[in-house]
Order: C-alpha cells, then structure tokens, then sequence
C-alpha cells in the first residue's frame, strides 16, 4: 500500500512520538503509518461542533501490540486503549472494501458528547489485521 503524499513529504499521519516509549515497551504485532483514511460523522455533538452528516479526509496509522491498540488520525492520537479496557469491546471493528473500520458512539470517549463515528483506514491486508484485532 502506498503511503499518501503528505506522509512522505512531511510524516502527516506518523504515530505521534508521544507514543514512542510506550511502544517501545510493547510488543509490536502490527504497524502501520501514512493510510489514506476517512471519518465519518453521524449525527455528531461534542464540543460545540454539531455535524449531521460530514466526511472528512485524513491520513492515520495505527499499531497493534501485545499490550493494546493506538490509532492517530494527522498526528493525534485518537484511540489508545488497552486489550482488556472495557470501552474496546464497544468498537465495532470489520473490513469495508479495501478498508479497515472501527465504528463507535462518541460518548464512550467523551460522556458529553453524542452520535457515530466511523474512521476507515486504507491498509495492506485488512482482513489479516481484523483477524488480529478479534484474536485479543
């Protein structure tokens, strides 16, 4: 899979290095950086920002390791939780196309804020990191 073009120009979409020593800690199963990815709004409230229905391009990565999963849309992390936090069971996680997708209701990350989100990120082998995610 090739890496989008702010990736190779200026690491947009680089796990941020924040999260290095962390994961350096870990076992890495699986790493991936510069994805071409999509986020998807569903009547959306949080924060002041109110969205019926918006799409949204970016570029992510993620990485999987023996400890948890970490994913970073731009270079922000936006998922960071360990195998056994309660909160990751409430993602649903499948492949759509050539995509891997992780969707959940915004309240389990923030109690105030309400509606579906949907990242999909464009990866080499989704059904190979699905399989992954569903062997934790």
């Amino acid at each position: 899979m090739a890496k989008t073009l702010l990736y190779r120009l200026f690491k947009v979409g680089k796990l941020p290095d924040a999260l290095a020593p962390k994961i350096k800690k870990e076992e890495v199963i699986e790493r991936q950086e510069g994805m071409p990815a999509i986020i998807h709004y569903r009547d959306f409230e949080a924060d002041g920002k109110k969205f019926k229905n918006k799409l949204v391009k970016a570029v992510g990565a993620f990485c999987l390791t023996n400890q948890g999963i970490y994913v970073s849309i731009f270079r922000t992390v936006a998922i960071q939780f360990s195998w056994p936090d309660p909160r990751l069971k409430q993602i649903h996680f499948d492949v759509k196309k050539k995509h891997i997708s992780m969707s959940f209701e915004a309240s389990i990350f923030d109690p105030a804020a309400k509606g579906k989100v949907d990242y999909q990120f464009k990866c080499k082998n989704p059904e190979a990191v699905l399989a992954l995610i569903n062997s934790k």
